[in-house]
């Protein structure tokens, strides 16, 4: 396993105790999550001992309850007591074990991406499998999205795709689409697709057949997120946490200086987010931080590390 893959696995880890964390946090908690510290939330964790796969790359949920978890050996499903590996249907199989990314449907269906490419559609436990026969474009799977009218987009090392009638089309310049790379996507509750390439982003507005420029310029964008505000937060390899400047390209922001891949805002605006030997570090007001405030320098931030033995 390279350095890369190592770190990956580490901030996903992170992400589970995240994911557990908000997971018991009730709705008067969140009604007064301001005057708390991270500390004070419930939070229930579940390490090798308890079954737990490792290592967990991307997490899940389907409207049946089950958390599904991709690692790199294999796809698992957790039902709040038990961890097991998924079973598929006799003649059918996943395309690879490496799993880097899942999306769950509202209608029940799971989109399983892999890292060395591919993509699998679990629908009423039946697999179907896409790669490169179907259009997909070539590399590692990072991110699936699914649109207004249903559709769904897939960002990959090769490019920028969309499925239509059982096939994937890839998106390129007839779109105005100009990356080489979609490193991640994500759509705002307007309907606007954002799509992370390997120096920008690009968003296409809900019915447009045109991605528009944001102008700025970034190293690698993990995520994208939306705050109960409408403004977007990104996390990019430069070790900020920020929102997106467009179209105000001079504006200054507040800027978290963290190591981070995944970050969420929860309904009262605050902002949980991965780093790198900070465990989860919690902003209940990000907007009002300042520039370049670490865990380390800001009480406004604070941070929970689960160590597991």
């Amino acid at each position: 396993m390279d350095a890369q893959t190592r770190m990956l696995c580490r901030l996903r880890v992170s992400l589970v105790g995240l994911v557990c964390l908000l997971g018991g946090i009730s709705d008067s908690a969140l009604a007064s999550a301001p005057d708390r510290t991270i500390t004070q939330f419930q939070h229930t964790s579940w390490s090798a001992r308890e079954g737990a796969p490792a290592p967990i790359i991307a997490l899940a949920q389907t409207n049946d309850d089950y958390l599904w978890l991709g690692t790199l050996r294999g796809l698992f499903r957790f039902d709040g007591v038990r961890f097991e590996q998924y079973q598929t249907r006799p003649g059918e199989s996943l395309p690879s074990s490496q799993i880097s990314t899942l999306m769950a449907l509202p209608d029940g269906g799971l989109w399983i991406g892999f890292a060395r490419g591919g993509a699998s559609l679990l629908m009423n436990d039946h697999l179907t499998n896409y790669g490169e026969r179907e259009g997909l474009p070539p590399g590692r799977l990072a991110a699936f999205a699914q649109d207004r009218d249903s559709r769904v987009w897939a960002a990959t090392r090769s490019g920028l795709a969309r499925l239509e009638d059982g096939r994937w089309k890839r998106i390129g310049t007839d779109w105005n689409f100009t990356g080489k790379v979609a490193e991640t996507l994500m759509i705002d509750r307007k309907g606007t697709l954002w799509v992370a390439t390997e120096q920008t982003i690009l968003f296409l507005p809900q019915g447009a057949k045109a991605f528009q420029p944001t102008g700025e310029h970034f190293g690698l964008v993990m995520q994208i997120a939306e705050a109960p505000d409408g403004k977007l937060w990104i996390a990019d390899t430069n070790n900020n946490v920020r929102p997106l400047r467009y179209p105000d390209r001079n504006a200054r922001v507040p800027e978290i200086h963290a190591g981070s891949q995944a970050i969420l805002f929860d309904e009262t605006g605050a902002l949980w987010l991965t780093s790198v030997g900070d465990g989860i570090v919690w902003a209940a007001n990000p907007g009002a931080l300042p520039a370049g405030v670490t865990p380390q320098t800001n009480p406004a931030l604070t941070k929970f590390t689960i160590i597991f033995f």
